[in-house]
């Protein structure tokens, strides 16, 4: 079995992308020579600035966590670069981009919804955001929105892919017209792995010389990730594939509990297993797969993967593992090798999908307050309507469009999905 897995791995990775590089070294939130105007902070703006020259931007996001750390890197970059180059003009008034967090807790294994609903309100009430930004766990967005709702405050979400998020702007446009989504929504990218699978599945076929149609489904138990494995599950077999086992394993899994899945796994005979995980579990996923050694290969969406310390932390189990991946140094626009080198240079180290969305939901609403001349809600809501299929908006992910449910058009022209890969050696 064990010969087997390494000829496959072998062949296999002479066909695949090189998986990006990421640091997780997490730098201060605010530097001491960042502007600061209690409690906003506005990076690369005059020192002399005052409240009523901010144009205010809330981080709503788990400060704790690696997600909401890169999502307030990525909105300082683009604010200091906006702030350092003059800022904003409205209606012959210069403004400066204000940032200021509050932290939702929302990826803690127990999730407390009364805290991430008191982080909303707090950042309604104390601090009287133009615009709020984040969010990253399903579970807790889905209800922190509403108060932010309630108070007219366009979001823009930089982290959470769940459907239903932007289905309820078709529901009930008038209350939820104010929520937009700077990634691909759950079905996009479940629709890229189903595509994605059977070419694997067929690579892998011609190497070997054997079939290779058995699939596993190894998901955390959150909301998120049900309706891709239910797509998962009626799809692939229209292209000739059996989903042979799928796992359900808590948030907060044990090391023991991934490795007995892995025995589950190879037990059923799959060939290639789909991970659905943004949590921590995706790092011992990683770790005991080196230890079981299982012989199928690894693709599907593991957030853990696309940091750097995720080979050391799996002791090089992470090996030849595919993954999702937003973006990479490559060029999908003239923006993202740019964005990519500054943010290394300001970070010292690559960044997460939610820096990229949220580095591109800054310039989106530097966009849509330029053209409307307004700080207004619902101006910068007609705003950022006007960013469509005919009139797209070219940011660091792809040449961005929103639908009519505010979510992004995915696709070649538009914002496409990358799959990368763990090498030998860690690159």
């Amino acid at each position: 079995m064990w010969k087997k897995k390494i000829k496959l791995k072998e062949y296999f990775v002479l066909l695949l992308l090189l998986f990006s590089v990421v640091v997780t070294v997490i730098p201060s939130l605010v530097s001491a020579d960042d502007p600061s105007i209690d409690p906003y902070v506005a990076p690369g703006a005059p020192d002399e600035i005052t409240m009523d020259q901010l144009f205010k931007i809330g981080i709503l996001d788990d400060m704790n966590h690696i997600t909401g750390e890169h999502a307030w890197n990525g909105a300082m970059l683009a604010a200091r670069e906006i702030n350092e180059a003059g800022g904003l003009f409205i209606n012959s008034t210069h403004y400066y981009i204000g940032l200021v967090a509050e932290n939702t807790f929302e990826v803690e294994p127990e999730l407390d919804l009364d805290k991430a609903i008191d982080a909303a309100n707090r950042m309604i009430s104390d601090n009287n955001p133009h615009i709020i930004m984040g969010g990253f766990r399903t579970d807790a967005v889905i209800h922190y929105i509403e108060p932010i709702m309630d108070a007219k405050i366009p979001f823009i979400c930089t982290g959470a892919t769940t459907d239903l998020l932007t289905q309820n702007v078709l529901d009930n446009y008038i209350r939820y017209k104010y929520f937009f989504r700077a990634m691909l929504n759950a079905s996009k990218i479940g629709g890229d792995i189903i595509n994605y699978i059977p070419y694997l599945a067929k690579t892998l076929t011609g190497i070997l010389g054997k079939e290779v149609t058995k699939v596993g489904i190894l998901r955390e138990d959150l909301e998120w990730t049900v309706p891709m494995a239910n797509a998962l599950n009626f799809y692939l077999p229209l292209f000739g594939l059996e989903v042979v086992e799928e796992i359900v394993l808590p948030y907060d899994s044990s090391e023991q509990d991934l490795k007995n899945a892995w025995y589950q796994i190879d037990n059923s005979g799959a060939q290639i297993l789909v991970p659905i995980t943004s949590s921590y579990m995706g790092t011992l996923m990683g770790r005991t797969y080196g230890e079981v050694q299982p012989n199928c290969i690894v693709c599907g969406i593991n957030v853990e993967a696309q940091l750097d310390n995720y080979w050391d932390d799996t002791y090089g189990g992470g090996q030849y593992e595919i993954t999702t991946q937003g973006t990479y140094r490559t060029e999908k626009t003239p923006k993202t090798i740019p964005f990519w080198d500054n943010y290394v240079s300001d970070y010292s180290m690559e960044p997460l999908f939610t820096a990229v969305c949220s580095y591109d939901a800054i310039y989106l609403l530097y966009n849509a307050t330029s053209s409307t001349q307004s700080f207004n809600a619902d101006q910068i809501v007609f705003g950022l309507e006007q960013i469509n299929s005919t009139n797209t908006f070219t940011g660091v992910n792809g040449n961005i469009a929103f639908t009519s449910s505010h979510d992004l058009l995915g696709g070649p022209d538009y914002v496409a999905m990358l799959f990368c890969q763990w090498q030998e050696g860690g690159t």
